[in-house]
């Protein structure tokens, strides 16, 4: 079987003339196909797709860093639209044993792991104040769209290619760490790579999640919060009691933490505005609520426009939550500003730490501040 390598250049016109590797023609090879029976962690069989999607990959990030050399763009045009840089990275992180001859780097999930040890510490905090932890990790691109880096075709029941992350998913479910997997579910409604922007789940010119990827991450979580025994729906407060969802076609262009892809204006996207019942965005955060969400910059795209994460979540449980959000500052940043409040945990029954999985190969974002 061949895979095929398609031209990984980057958007410096440097770059340009690098001419893309002679495919090898099989025209008897209908292609690499992934599918849930194949794309699954526990999946049987020694000759799956899968076994050979992860070697597929591992030669693009190869071919990929060859042709970049030194240079360190944050994203990179691919085969179809573009993908962060980082993804590459994190997927050769959470998939050494693909790299044998990359750097030395601590196993996720094991010793040296600074996330899997701060969630740990974190674990036995909160339990001491009576307090559960749940995890929360938002998937890559790479990991809902390879397809968009390697050549392959995807069956319509793909479940999401990540082995790496849901190893790291695993040792959390080990060390009693509540873990909500936003991948096969993502996967499942994640639309085509050729679809348009409004079908897909993550953006095509940056690396958060669309706003379809940001309601159906809030309707998941809902139902993942609604499934503890000690919560009780709450009365429905005037902010809340008509809350609706209003449709908006926008054109989204840069902001702070958000920059898409180099040489992209603004993009056409249709966001949902949480509106009261006076028209206005209706209220984002509670801090008396028994639920608290920590979160990065997935929790404040789309605060502009009203459209955001925490004001989805308040719309599908019916009442805010207490939101701590610290876009760009890494995920111990919002655990830092729990930490510093006054009696933070008085009243709580559940912390959510919500996180960009490349954050699990940065070690200082996992530090105290």
């Amino acid at each position: 079987m061949v895979v095929m390598l398609t031209t990984i250049l980057c958007a410096a016109p440097l770059l340009a003339a690098v001419p893309p590797p002679a495919p090898s023609p099989s025209p008897q090879d209908p292609g690499l196909v992934v599918s849930r029976e194949s794309a699954g962690p526990g999946a049987e069989g020694t000759a799956n797709a899968a076994d050979s999607l992860g070697p597929a990959i591992a030669a693009a990030v190869r071919e990929y860093e060859v042709r970049l050399g030194n240079l360190e763009p944050q994203n990179v045009q691919v085969r179809k639209g573009w993908l962060a840089a980082r993804s590459m990275a994190l997927f050769q992180y959470l998939n050494a044993d693909l790299f044998p001859d990359a750097e030395p780097l601590a196993k996720p999930g094991g010793p040296g792991d600074t996330a899997f040890e701060a969630l740990v510490a974190t674990r036995d905090e909160l339990a001491a104040a009576d307090v559960e932890l749940l995890v929360v990790i938002f998937p890559t691109r790479l990991n809902l769209y390879p397809e968009c880096f390697v050549d392959v075709a995807v069956g319509e029941d793909f479940a999401g290619y990540a082995p790496g992350l849901e190893r790291f998913l695993a040792r959390l479910s080990d060390a009693h760490i509540a873990v909500l997997d936003l991948l096969p579910p993502f996967a499942a409604e994640r639309g085509g790579p050729d679809a348009p922007q409004t079908e897909q789940v993550g953006l095509t010119f940056n690396g958060h999640w669309s706003p379809k990827g940001l309601a159906l991450g809030a309707r998941l979580l809902a139902d993942e919060i609604r499934s503890r025994p000690w919560y009780e729906a709450p009365d429905e407060p005037p902010s809340h009691a008509r809350a609706r969802l209003v449709a908006e076609d926008i054109l989204w262009g840069p902001t702070e933490n958000t920059e898409p892809a180099p040489g992209l204006g603004p993009q056409p996207l249709r966001i949902e505005r949480v509106v009261g019942a006076d028209g206005r965005p209706i209220v984002a955060s509670d801090p008396t609520s028994p639920v608290v969400l920590l979160g990065d910059s997935f929790s404040t795209i789309y605060s502009d426009e009203g459209a955001d994460f925490p004001r989805h979540l308040a719309y599908e449980l019916g009442a805010p939550v207490d939101v701590i959000a610290s876009p760009g500052g890494g995920p111990y940043s919002s655990r830092a500003a729990l930490a510093r409040r006054r009696n933070g945990l008085r009243g709580k029954r559940l912390v959510i730490w919500t996180f960009y999985s490349h954050s699990l190969m940065n070690r200082r974002w996992w530090m105290p501040k």
